[in-house]
């Protein structure tokens, strides 16, 4: 009878422990019909310092952050960033982050309600001869708790 007991009460101790646990499910609120994400990039403008006076190049850093205002959180799934040489509109460099890449190099692809993310990125590029500016395209895809899927974008200038 003992251990019968002792089996019943461990029993008892690994199931209040397993529903002690949270979950990794969000909770959805009801009164929000869709996330809503704003995105940002500092600094803004950027200034790209010439890293190599033979070529030129240029290295320009930027840090992406995309806020969740409506309350309802979700998935990162692609920031996807395009530097283009502001004269001639010629595409220069491009920086993608998935939402796997995010988990390796912010640590995490998920905004809760009403909270942010922020996304360090920084590119070098060459822009055609005596140019010195160029623009910047971020592009944000967001999936959020209810399955809807949408992207957001800024254009940044870049000195």
């Amino acid at each position: 009878m003992r251990v019968s007991r002792s089996r019943t009460l461990l029993g008892a101790a690994v199931l209040a422990a397993l529903t002690g646990c949270g979950s990794d499910s969000p909770t959805i609120p009801t009164d929000v019909a869709q996330a809503v994400i704003a995105v940002t990039v500092k600094p803004n403008p950027i200034t790209a310092p010439v890293t190599n006076a033979v070529g030129p190049i240029y290295t320009a850093g930027w840090t992406v952050i995309v806020t969740e205002t409506a309350g309802l959180g979700g998935m990162v799934t692609a920031v996807k960033s395009s530097v283009y040489d502001a004269a001639t509109g010629a595409l220069v460099g491009t920086y993608n982050y998935d939402d796997k890449d995010l988990l390796v190099f912010v640590g995490t692809n998920r905004i809760e309600g009403k909270g942010s993310i922020e996304v360090p990125q920084q590119l070098s590029y060459v822009l055609s001869a005596g140019k010195t500016s160029a623009l910047l395209t971020v592009v944000v895809n967001f999936r959020d708790d209810k399955q809807h899927a949408f992207e957001t974008s800024i254009l940044v200038k870049i000195n």
